[in-house]
């Protein structure tokens, strides 16, 4: 693992900046959380408790929470995503902002092909140009060749695997190449081969330049990060 003021670090450019203080819920206890920075081709493991703010964390970072300026300071390429409207956070996702949320959900009506591509199609506007049909539809197409079931594009998610319907969501989050990936907990209930895969998807996205955020307390998964992945950190939430 690189210091972080190894020239290595030091030449790639900082994605995600986060200092937040304290976070609570409403009518919660307040949680403390890490400060750290994340910079390109860089993968940080969450790792902690049940309850420790990891999901918090991410939620956060993905614009899915609101984070008030007297709470602390997360930015996004320099962007400050404290006190920034919910309408501001929306448009982070998903051509900012990848977002693998724990619990699988694709929508049964729709193709597996078409679930991948469904971003693009609810966040096409003037306002966030993204990648053009044709563009969009090859880009889904490689990332489901790249997880191994693109022989599955055009059939309906209830007849995939677990471990194939997580690869799906992983696949539909990487689509609009966004600056950074969060995914929560995303090798739970895998096999082992599903595991192995999703960890190459992760490092392959990030030796190219993209960055994740991922809380896990898989170790067979981290391991395997740490195998295909030029830089991972682990940062214990229990420590915050």
């Amino acid at each position: 693992m690189p210091d972080s003021a190894s020239p290595s670090a030091l030449d790639r450019r900082t994605v995600l900046d986060l200092a937040v203080t304290a976070f609570a819920h409403p009518g919660g206890e307040r949680l403390a959380l890490p400060a750290f920075t994340l910079r390109e081709r860089e993968i940080v493991i969450l790792r902690g408790r049940s309850g420790s703010g990891k999901s918090t964390l991410l939620h956060l970072v993905a614009g899915l929470l609101a984070l008030a300026p007297s709470d602390g300071r997360i930015a996004l390429d320099g962007q400050a995503l404290a006190g920034l409207s919910q309408t501001a956070r929306d448009r982070l996702r998903p051509h900012r902002v990848g977002w693998v949320p724990q619990r699988v959900h694709l929508i049964g009506a729709l193709s597996v092909l078409d679930n991948v591509l469904l971003p693009v199609a609810l966040s096409a506007s003037p306002d966030t140009p993204g990648p053009s049909p044709v563009a969009a539809r090859e880009r889904a197409r490689f990332l489901l060749q790249d997880a191994g079931i693109d022989s599955l594009a055009h059939c309906e998610p209830g007849k995939l695997s677990v471990g194939q319907a997580a690869r799906a969501c992983i696949a539909r989050a990487l689509l609009c190449t966004p600056r950074l990936v969060c995914a929560d907990e995303p090798s739970a209930a895998l096999d082992l081969a599903s595991t192995a895969t999703i960890a190459a998807m992760f490092a392959h996205y990030c030796r190219v330049g993209g960055a994740a955020l991922i809380a896990s307390h898989d170790s067979a998964f981290v391991d395997a990060l740490k195998l295909q992945a030029e830089f991972v950190t682990e940062i214990s939430m229990d420590a915050a």
